[in-house]
């Protein structure tokens, strides 16, 4: 396991950090949901995801402090601790700071980005694994059986076949999408799924759930306004 004294990341350019760690996603087919879930994870359909580009890393402390110009309370390892305790609404004024910084197209992934990417893309997803990147929770994420009740260092962790680490896990992340309860008349292009509704869907599970909570299909829904310790996103570009 990697410890702060080992960690490979630099701390000091976080921003540069994040442009070096957008990692391709090649598009292509998949299935998106499971016959084994709950209602909203029904019907299982095929959706097709032009390629894009997703963050390696959820967005960490340093990363938003930078952007954002504010301190969270968290200082140990400030650079390496995934953000937490940020709305959707807060993303979005994150996104929108960061591209006017950068003149880029930065932007939370779609539902069905987030879960092409987590299965691994189109070859990956028909092992159809329960989580991102092996049927084992231990070795991929963070969750209630071994984060000490806190976020932890994604990078201690396995990545999945795309090379993404923490996608089940460690904290919910944000995606464009409002919420529905099924996916009866779901897009199935690979875009955001965007109605009038105050929910919006978060994906992965975090450091205090079980096992159920953290497999690719299951999602979950918050107030765009919600704030709590358990969230925080990924960052999608194309």
């Amino acid at each position: 396991m990697i410890t702060p004294n080992n960690h490979p990341h630099p701390i000091h350019d976080p921003i540069g950090h994040l442009l070096t760690n957008m990692i391709p996603i090649e598009g292509g087919t998949f299935l998106m949901g499971s016959e084994n879930g709950s209602a909203d994870e029904k019907p299982v359909h095929p959706v097709t995801i032009p390629s894009f580009e997703l963050a390696r890393y959820p967005v960490s402390l340093a990363l938003w402090k930078q952007v954002m110009g504010t301190k969270h309370e968290r200082s140990f390892l400030q650079g390496l601790f995934p953000v937490e305790r940020v709305s959707w609404s807060d993303c979005q004024k994150f996104i929108q700071r960061l591209n006017n910084r950068l003149g880029d197209t930065f932007r939370l992934p779609s539902e069905a980005e987030w879960e092409y990417a987590a299965r691994g893309g189109e070859v990956a997803s028909l092992r159809q694994l329960e989580y991102a990147g092996s049927d084992d929770l231990h070795e991929v994420a963070w969750f209630w059986d071994n984060s000490f009740r806190q976020t932890q260092l994604g990078s201690a962790l396995l990545p999945n076949p795309l090379g993404l680490v923490g996608m089940s896990g460690n904290v919910w992340e944000w995606c464009q999408d409002t919420w529905n309860s099924s996916y009866e008349g779901a897009p199935d292009d690979g875009s955001a799924w965007e109605e009038v509704d105050s929910s919006r869907v978060v994906r992965g599970g975090s450091w205090d759930n079980s096992d159920l909570f953290t497999r690719v299909a299951y999602r979950f829904d918050l107030l765009p306004e919600d704030r709590n310790r358990i969230i925080g996103f990924r960052l999608a570009r194309k």
